[in-house]
C-alpha cells in the first residue's frame, strides 16, 4: 500500500514534468480529477511531507521558471525581430542638412544660369574683354540671389537691387539704359557693370582685388563713407581687414553690413563662379 509521502512525491514528479511538456508546447497534460484529488493536502498535514512550494529544489526550479518564461507569447515575437536587418535611418539629420548647406554654398544659384550668357555679354561691352564677370555674378549672388523681381525693405529692387534716384540717374548716365526697366534682368545686369566701373574709377587699390572690393563696399553703402574710411586709414589702399573695417560715423549694424559685403561676393560667392566657368574675378583668376 502506497504512502501518502509515496503518493505526494509521485504527484510532484507529474507537476514538474507537465510543466515542462508545456513549455514545449506539448497537450495532455491537464491534471485528471483524480490527480488533482491527490494532490489536496491533509488538515493534519504529516511532519515528513514538506509543501511542494518548498521541496522543489533550485535546480528545478529554475528550470520551471525558465519553462514558463519560454512559453510566453511575447518570445516568438520578438526572437524573429531580432533577426530582421537593421533599418537604414533615411530621416534628414542635422549632418545630412549642414552637408547640404555646405553643397549649395559652393555652387552657383540654381537661377543664376540662365542669365550666364548676358551678364558676360554685358560685362565685356562695359569693361572689356578682361571683364570681371565672376566677380559681378557674385555680387549679383549677394544681392538677390539672381531673383529679377527682388524687392527690399528700404526700396532697392530687381535683380541688381538698385534704389529708385540710382536708377533714374543712372539712365541719364548711360544713354543705353534709357528708359530705366529695373526689373529687366538685362538692364539690371548692365546697370551693375556701369555703376561698378564707375565707382572703379573713383577708387584706388593695391591691386584690382582690392580696388573693385572699394567700389562694391561704395555700391552698398555710398561712395562718400568709402572716402571718409580712406581719409582715416593708415592705409587708404587696402580694403580687407583694413580701411573697410573703419567706421565713419555710421551705426554699428550699418557698418557691419557694408565691412562684409565685398567680403562676401569676393573672397566667399567670387570663386564659386570662378569654378563654375563664369570668367575670372578680380580676386580669383581661375
Amino acid at each position: 500500500m502506497r504512502t501518502a509521502t509515496h503518493l505526494f512525491a509521485e504527484v510532484r514528479a507529474v507537476v514538474l514534468a507537465c510543466a515542462l511538456m508545456a513549455a514545449l508546447n506539448f497537450a495532455g497534460c491537464t491534471p485528471t480529477p483524480v490527480e488533482t484529488a491527490t494532490v489536496a493536502q491533509p488538515t493534519s498535514q504529516p511532519a515528513n511531507i514538506t509543501p511542494v512550494s518548498e521541496s522543489v529544489e533550485p535546480a528545478e526550479s529554475a528550470l520551471v521558471n525558465d519553462a514558463v518564461v519560454l512559453s510566453a507569447d511575447v518570445l516568438p515575437t520578438q526572437a524573429v525581430q531580432a533577426q530582421l536587418p537593421e533599418t537604414p535611418i533615411t530621416a534628414v539629420t542635422p549632418e545630412v542638412t549642414e552637408s547640404l548647406v555646405a553643397k549649395s554654398a559652393n555652387e552657383p544659384h540654381p537661377r543664376a544660369g540662365p542669365y550666364k550668357h548676358v551678364l558676360i555679354q554685358q560685362s565685356r561691352n562695359v569693361w572689356g574683354l578682361g571683364a570681371p564677370v565672376a566677380s559681378f555674378a557674385a555680387q549679383i549672388h549677394q544681392e538677390s540671389r539672381w531673383n529679377a523681381t527682388a524687392h527690399s525693405p528700404v526700396g532697392a529692387v530687381g535683380l541688381t537691387q538698385f534704389m529708385p534716384a540710382t536708377a533714374r540717374w543712372i539712365g541719364t548716365y548711360d544713354t543705353q539704359l534709357a528708359p530705366v526697366d529695373v526689373y529687366n534682368p538685362r538692364w539690371a545686369m548692365r546697370a551693375l557693370a556701369v555703376y561698378d566701373k564707375f565707382l572703379y574709377d573713383k577708387v584706388a587699390g593695391i591691386n584690382p582685388c582690392e580696388r573693385l572690393a572699394f567700389a562694391m563696399s561704395a555700391y552698398n553703402g555710398g561712395l562718400g563713407w568709402v572716402n571718409k574710411r580712406k581719409a582715416r586709414s593708415s592705409t587708404p589702399n587696402v580694403c580687407f581687414g583694413e580701411t573697410c573695417d573703419i567706421n565713419p560715423g555710421i551705426t554699428a549694424s550699418n557698418q557691419r553690413e557694408n565691412a562684409n559685403y565685398p567680403k562676401l561676393i569676393l573672397k566667399q560667392f567670387e570663386p564659386m563662379y570662378v569654378r563654375a566657368g563664369w570668367g575670372v574675378g578680380a580676386c580669383h583668376a581661375r
